[in-house]
């Protein structure tokens, strides 16, 4: 039986039943390597899930500010005039019955 195995013998790949089984069993830093690869891909993939995620939350956030802008605030800036509009009719109303009231003498409801 032999104590030690070189890297020489290892590499060789010798005919000694030690050095035939040690190349048959997976060494440490092979595992360690391939643990690290698997952990790298993972990173990976989440980075580039991150990535696409916020990409398309952007797209989303532009489309959304493009049909504000280009539907939503016409629309509310139209409401607005018409409200200023019809503000305007009461101011007119209140000072005509106003005035009939100071006129005739009769109280008004409100």
């Amino acid at each position: 039986m032999v104590d030690t195995i070189t890297y020489a013998d290892y590499i060789a790949g010798s005919d000694l039943p030690e050095v035939k089984g040690l190349m048959q069993k997976k060494l440490p830093s092979q595992i360690l390597m391939k643990r690290l690869l698997v952990v790298c891909s993972l990173v990976v993939c989440v980075a580039a899930t991150v990535v696409w995620l916020s990409i398309d939350s952007a797209h989303k956030v532009s489309s959304s500010a493009d049909q504000l802008i280009s539907h939503h605030i016409p629309g509310l800036s139209a409401i607005s005039t018409l409200q200023s509009v019809m503000n305007e009719r009461v101011i007119q109303l209140y000072l005509y019955y106003a005035t009939m009231q100071a006129e005739s003498g009769e109280q008004l409801f409100w």
